[in-house]
């Protein structure tokens, strides 16, 4: 029983540290390239629901008074949580590459318009005030930036 539990405890351990080799190559070659922003929040989306499921185990089987060895799993999704966030500053912030440029100068670009052209009501896409070119820039920007992102293109085109 001994052995299982040291077994549990390397495995939540190493899996926990997935994204430290990553993070400590990108510090090394100060660079992201080829690393893929949505791989990357998979990574935290993943981790995110794993932690959500083991929190509502724990405080599921505590409330009918069952026993549970969920904590060493919440630890272990924590820990990976973090190491994943690390390698997304590095990405987005740290070494960026160029389509991750793109995207933030598009979503700037997108806010921006909003900010300056949004209705009495604050809707993003238009309402009673909003004018057809400004919904139809929105939402022609917001579609260039998703359809990249499911292409897994690295180019983004400008609006028109």
């Amino acid at each position: 029983d001994q052995v299982v539990e040291s077994l549990k405890n390397v495995s939540i351990f190493l899996e926990s540290c997935l994204a430290l080799p990553q993070g400590i190559r990108n510090y090394r070659n100060k660079s992201t390239d080829g690393l893929s922003l949505f791989m990357v929040l998979g990574w935290v989306g993943g981790d995110a629901f794993k932690l959500m499921y083991f929190v509502y185990n724990m405080l599921i089987l505590s409330g009918e008074g069952k026993q549970n060895d969920c904590a060493t799993f919440i630890a272990g999704c924590l820990v990976a949580i973090f190491f994943d966030l690390l390698v997304v500053f590095q990405l987005t912030v740290w070494y960026p590459t160029p389509g991750v440029l793109r995207l933030r100068s598009r979503i700037e670009m997108a806010l921006r318009h909003w900010k300056t052209n949004k209705d009495d009501r604050g809707d993003l896409l238009g309402g009673r005030n909003a004018t057809e070119s400004q919904d139809g820039f929105v939402l022609r920007t917001l579609k260039r930036v998703t359809c990249c992102w499911t292409r897994g293109t690295r180019r983004a085109t400008q609006p028109s």
